[in-house]
């Protein structure tokens, strides 16, 4: 049987792999076919099958219905080059696929929240501060205005304090999404760990869902929203900068401190029983990782905020910098073996945000979206919908 031609347009074809950000060699190599069969589909010359068809748009993460529209449809992605890339990379260098894909969808799922609440809704103000400001200071102003006190943050050590502080950034009406932990689309930790939008409503933080460790994404969370705060969003690898010599660099370190200050407060840390008696420049494995424990961070971060108040040395902070880097490649090398992905309901949870669940649940509950719109938004299945909901409300 003659296999049906898809009377695709060229053009969309172009446009869906430019977006998708492949390259014609990658996509050739994906379809399994000689590059030029798919040069002479994007030139005009000949059209793929209504299978080969189907393989693009999965490939490109788009509907079919796209290859047969006229124009391309409007594009939530803002411009690349508006966003501040790696200082390990070209400065010129794409994005990989795969976080052009994941920021096109945290885009898409903000459209989702912005068209299911009123314009009043959603209202974020960054503060009045600059990297001119003592990080120190700014630390104590997040805590100010996140409602946190050491008292509620110590009981967070025996639960999930990614979460604990994920609520409260939802609080200030931050939109706070997780990219995919699934191996064929993640992002490389090395490329961002955590992406930042900032918008007049709802903005956005995107955290790397390839990082395993949730004291990792606490701290990148702490990190992405210094950075709105200071209307500096972007795309980040919380790389620490010893010596910062562009603006990019500075404001990064600066978010570092920042971020650090908040969830480690330098009186807090000081007057604590581990700290407080302690006088020499070297500290036990023991000491930090009950430092760590009780402020839910990494090791790493104390550390380095030992190192800031000068109660320890740089050489003593770049050799634990490189025990627990040679750790962590070491945990990653055998992390896959040892663990599942989460259960379905909190998968979902974590990937679209407990804001925007919340709100496409209590839309569907007043009849203005169906359920299987519900499901749409959500990228859920409907037999999970009422456990989805039970999860949200009830754990």
């Amino acid at each position: 049987m003659t296999p049906i031609p898809a009377l695709v347009n060229p053009k969309m074809l172009i446009w869906a792999r430019k977006k998708r950000g492949f390259h014609i060699e990658g996509v050739a190599h994906k379809m399994n076919i000689p590059v030029e069969r798919l040069q002479k589909w994007e030139a005009g010359e000949a059209n793929p099958t209504i299978n080969q068809a189907k393989k693009l748009a999965e490939i490109y993460k788009r509907p079919l219905s796209l290859f047969f529209l006229d124009e391309p449809p409007t594009d939530f992605s803002p411009a690349m080059t508006d966003f501040r890339r790696l200082p390990s990379s070209n400065l010129q260098q794409d994005l990989s696929p795969e976080l052009r894909f994941e920021i096109r969808r945290a885009l898409e799922q903000r459209e989702i929240m912005t068209e299911l609440t009123d314009a009043e809704s959603g209202i974020f103000k960054p503060a009045n501060i600059s990297i001119a400001d003592n990080p120190e200071a700014i630390g104590k102003y997040i805590r100010k205005r996140l409602g946190i006190n050491w008292d509620a943050q110590q009981q967070w050590r025996n639960t999930n304090a990614l979460n604990k502080w994920q609520n409260l950034l939802e609080n200030q009406n931050v939109l706070v999404f997780h990219m995919s932990h699934h191996h064929a689309h993640r992002v490389d930790l090395k490329e961002a760990r955590g992406v930042s939008f900032l918008f007049s409503r709802f903005p956005v933080i995107l955290l790397n869902g390839a990082d395993k460790s949730s004291v990792g994404r606490i701290f990148t969370l702490l990190h992405e929203f210094t950075h709105l705060l200071l209307n500096t969003p972007g795309v980040c690898d919380l790389r620490q900068y010893l010596h910062p010599d562009t603006k990019h660099h500075r404001i990064e370190q600066f978010c570092n401190h920042a971020a650090g200050a908040a969830l480690v407060p330098q009186n807090i840390l000081l007057a604590h029983r581990v700290v407080k008696d302690h006088h020499s420049p070297e500290w036990a494995d023991d000491d930090i990782e009950q430092l760590a424990s009780d402020f839910s961070v990494s090791r790493e971060v104390i550390v380095r905020r030992l190192l800031i108040l000068n109660r320890t040395t740089l050489t003593f902070y770049r050799d634990k910098r490189k025990q627990y880097q040679t750790e962590r490649e070491e945990y990653a090398r055998h992390s896959n073996q040892r663990h599942g992905a989460p259960p379905y309901d909190r998968m979902i949870l974590r990937n679209q945000g407990k804001l925007l669940v919340r709100q496409v649940l209590a839309a569907y509950h007043d009849n203005a979206i169906t359920l299987t719109e519900a499901s749409r938004y959500l990228g859920a299945k409907i037999k999970h919908i009422k456990k989805i909901e039970h999860t949200l409300f009830f754990s």
